[in-house]
């Protein structure tokens, strides 16, 4: 069986689905606009500061005013406190209160989406286990049948004098369809399990990665953003059967 540790894709999962990623960022973004809003409730002490240089002339003078700031003028400074506190801080308290339910609301999602992440893998990695021993016990059978069509072809020559031609052919007939009815039972739990590997790879958020799947931005004839998928593998892959098949 290829399939992991359930503990090694709880741990891929958790790192790599791209749902707790943005789930995450919404609660950090909501924790700071919480934060933000708690603050704007205390009251504000700040610290100011001042320096310049000013003149004045008589008569609506303003050019010659302008000129003695820098030539004749001496510069002018000055530093205050401010301190601030709202009356009642009813804006502020509403501000809070309406980050901290946003910030609540986040966190729920957030655990929401670990949640649903984590049933998710649990059940794809469920049925990775399940359909293996099938996969297994169905292989096991389609080997039985052959065998027992081998056996029954070896003894053509004893079944046929003891039973007669036309009932050794009914027996290679019902071995032969049991044999084919075995192999699709094989078949079909081999695609069981592969659809079940490949879903659990869906779950891990992992799938690009296994089937070697990249990322392209390119450009339309519009030259608006495009984001394809390649695989080159599979292209290179097909590109050389056809060549063979020419």
């Amino acid at each position: 069986m290829e399939a992991p540790a359930f503990e090694k894709s709880v741990a891929e999962a958790l790192s790599l689905r791209p749902e707790i990623r943005i789930a995450e960022n919404t609660f950090r973004a909501a924790d700071l606009r919480e934060l933000a809003a708690a603050n704007e409730k205390r009251p504000a002490l700040d610290f100011v500061s001042e320096v310049g240089t000013s003149n004045l002339r008589g008569a609506g003078d303003w050019t010659g005013a302008f000129n003695d700031q820098y030539n004749g003028g001496e510069p002018t400074w000055g530093v205050g406190l401010i301190a601030s506190m709202p009356l009642g801080r009813r804006a502020e308290k509403a501000r809070h209160l309406r980050a901290q339910l946003e910030a609540r609301q986040a966190r729920d999602q957030l655990r929401a989406t670990l949640d649903e992440v984590l049933l998710d893998v649990q059940i794809a990695h469920r049925e990775v286990v399940t359909a293996w021993p099938d996969a297994r016990a169905k292989w096991e059978a389609a080997m039985a049948a052959d065998q027992e069509l081998s056996v029954l072809r070896d003894r053509r020559d004893v079944e046929t004098a003891e039973s007669g031609a036309s009932v050794y052919l009914e027996n290679l007939l019902d071995a032969q369809q049991r044999r084919a009815f075995a192999r699709e039972d094989f078949l079909t739990a081999l695609a069981t399990y592969n659809a079940a590997l490949t879903n659990l790879e869906r779950a891990k958020g992992t799938l690009l990665q296994q089937e070697n799947i990249s990322a392209r931005r390119v450009e339309d004839d519009q030259h608006l953003p495009l984001i394809k998928l390649v695989k080159d593998e599979a292209a290179i892959q097909a590109k050389a059967v056809y060549e063979s098949y020419e």
